[in-house]
């Protein structure tokens, strides 16, 4: 059907990237072939992009996955969600992933993306004290009980509090209770802390 489509509308991008996403996971050369083909047809064609980053980034070559999700960045310049995906492709460049994980944070500010994009900032830091301070800013600036992002950020601060602090931990746990006293795992938290 996608095929017979292509060769009636040559001029519609979207017919080669629907075919594309048939190949998904299952043959990512022939999936690549027809997002390239999207984009040759119009090279404003963000899905096209996006697929063509994703396959990048399966093969390992994060530089293109970069400049693939930069792309999709520049054409829609006001979406959330097209910052986020290139945010994440910078995750494994210590240089650009804090400025742009602050970036996005500041542009952004109630997003969950934002909160879970500060959890993994601060989950690839090794500093210690870098990585406490930035776990301690993830708590603060998003409520645990309303960003996925911050209760994981939660989790692992505990851990680290109670290796080298174990009062601050059981003080988190309580604080962290008294707003949501119903989270089953600060519930445990507390309760460890107390014990």
């Amino acid at each position: 059907e996608y095929k017979a489509l292509i060769k009636e509308h040559p001029e519609k991008a979207i017919y080669p990237w629907a075919l594309a996403q048939v190949y998904n996971e299952v043959n990512p050369t022939t999936e690549e072939e027809y997002c390239q083909q999207s984009v040759h047809i119009d090279s404003h064609f963000s899905p096209g992009y996006q697929c063509l980053a994703a396959i990048a980034s399966l093969r390992g070559d994060d530089k293109s996955a970069i400049d693939f999700e930069r792309k999709v960045m520049e054409l829609d310049p006001n979406s959330a969600d097209a910052l986020a995906n290139y945010v994440y492709f910078l995750r494994n460049d210590p240089v650009a992933f804090k400025p742009a994980v602050m970036d996005y944070i500041k542009r952004f500010p109630d997003s969950s993306n934002a909160a879970q994009m500060l959890y993994s900032y601060a989950d690839k830091l090794k500093d210690g004290t870098e990585r406490i301070e930035t776990l301690e800013q993830l708590i603060k600036q998003f409520p645990p009980n309303k960003f996925n992002g911050a209760q994981q950020g939660v989790s692992v601060l505990f851990g680290i509090y109670d290796h080298s602090n174990p009062p601050k931990a059981r003080a988190l746990a309580h604080q962290l209770l008294s707003v949501d006293p119903t989270d089953s795992d600060l519930i445990a938290d507390a309760a460890y802390a107390d014990s």
